[in-house]
């Protein structure tokens, strides 16, 4: 079960300030509720790995839905980025980009892709919390989310390409190459600059910057 709290006290409020310009955020708790709940229905309807919800209580803002077994993607990356696990993780990395490509393509966005929202089960990719999804919304700025923010557990530079480069290789399977070029923009890197090192964010930064448009069959 998750409760919805309202803006105040909670952490979305200074989030909307810190990325002013590059992505909103919504703040009530009822709207943040009602976006996680669509997007877990739409997820489900089109047939991607979705969390079932068995209760919504409007008047508490709560939000009753299935436990998804299995470990945090931040959980995955962390013993990735300390050399104890790679072929596996790198795996999930490019299913966790396929995936993300899959609900774009779908004109969906997810709007807080972090790696502890994220789950991997068995081979399969769950996205979690999805209060700040959206039908619509910048698309580039999942995937900088996702590669940026994540940057702040490595301080190898070599291991966060390689990670970058697993996940856009799994998004770049039927995902929009212009999407990514995106994500190099300045404003996307300027608002991680305080939580991952410098080498890291131009590592990646310079991934995306040099994808091609890889051949379909």
């Amino acid at each position: 079960v998750k409760r919805f709290k309202d803006w105040y006290g909670f952490k979305w409020f200074p989030l909307s300030i810190w990325t002013v310009g590059v992505q909103k955020f919504a703040l009530k708790g009822k709207a943040r509720m009602l976006r996680e709940y669509s997007a877990f229905m739409r997820l489900s309807r089109w047939g991607l790995p979705s969390p079932r919800v068995l209760r919504v209580d409007l008047a508490d803002k709560l939000l009753f839905t299935e436990y998804v077994e299995g470990r945090s993607f931040s959980d995955v990356l962390k013993r990735f980025f300390s050399g104890l696990e790679s072929e596996e993780a790198l795996e999930s990395c490019r299913l966790v980009g396929r995936i993300m490509a899959e609900i774009h393509n779908r004109g969906m966005t997810l709007g807080d892709p972090n790696p502890n929202n994220i789950r991997v089960s068995d081979g399969t990719i769950y996205f979690l919390d999805l209060e700040q999804s959206s039908m619509g919304g910048d698309k580039s700025w999942d995937i900088a989310e996702l590669l940026y923010f994540t940057g702040h557990l490595t301080i190898n530079h070599e291991k966060a390409e390689e990670f970058a480069s697993s996940v856009l290789e799994g998004y770049l399977e039927i995902g929009d190459p212009e999407t990514v070029r995106r994500v190099a923009e300045p404003k996307y890197l300027r608002v991680f600059t305080l939580i991952t090192p410098p080498n890291v964010l131009l590592a990646i930064n310079r991934v995306c910057k040099n994808v091609s448009t890889p051949r379909r069959l």
